[in-house]
């Protein structure tokens, strides 16, 4: 008899564990900038500049919701206010300088660190501060090619890095001419 209690209650407790729950679908962001017409995630060769590698990024902090909560999180923006949900992209091709004007909206210190690349510490990493309200103008020419990301870095960065202060960076490697 105290086998099958034993049993039963095994039983009651596996199937109680199991039972999922339903749950609302996250929310897309009400801003987002991928449209039919454009996506800011699809990179093509042929329309990246090799002239205007200029980018002006706004730090920002804003609220969204998702499953019924609305949460504060970072966001980049462009200069156009445009919202970029999983970072805003940058796209440059190899040997090319790159000028990134980042603006800092929010009330805390900021910065970016930029994972894979090697620069030189006033280009990078947890020394340098964007003091709230100011304006810091990164510039490097990367030389070789990949993908990589960059993220806020100060410290804790956690607080900044999982509440959307990070971003693809694509660099490409120039079109080689056919042989022939």
């Amino acid at each position: 008899m105290k086998k099958i209690t034993t049993i039963l209650l095994l039983m009651v407790l596996l199937v109680g564990c199991t039972q999922s729950q339903e749950t609302e679908p996250i929310e897309a962001p009400k801003q987002a900038v991928q449209t039919k017409e454009h996506d800011p995630y699809r990179i093509d060769y042929d329309t990246v500049s090799e002239t205007d590698t200029t980018h002006d990024i706004k730090v920002i902090e804003t609220t969204q919701t998702f499953n019924s909560q609305t949460l504060n999180r970072y966001m980049y923006t462009d200069k156009d206010n445009n919202d970029y949900p999983v970072g805003y992209p940058i796209v440059v091709k190899k040997d090319t300088a790159l000028t990134l004007n980042v603006e800092n909206q929010t009330q805390t210190d900021t910065n970016i660190h930029w994972h894979g690349l090697s620069l030189p510490n006033d280009q990078d990493g947890p020394a340098l501060l964007i003091n709230p309200q100011q304006t810091f103008q990164y510039q490097f020419t990367p030389d070789y090619q990949g993908t990589y990301w960059y993220h806020s870095h100060n410290r804790p960065v956690r607080d900044q890095v999982d509440f959307g202060m990070y971003g693809p960076l694509v660099i490409l490697e120039p079109k080689m001419q056919s042989i022939r």
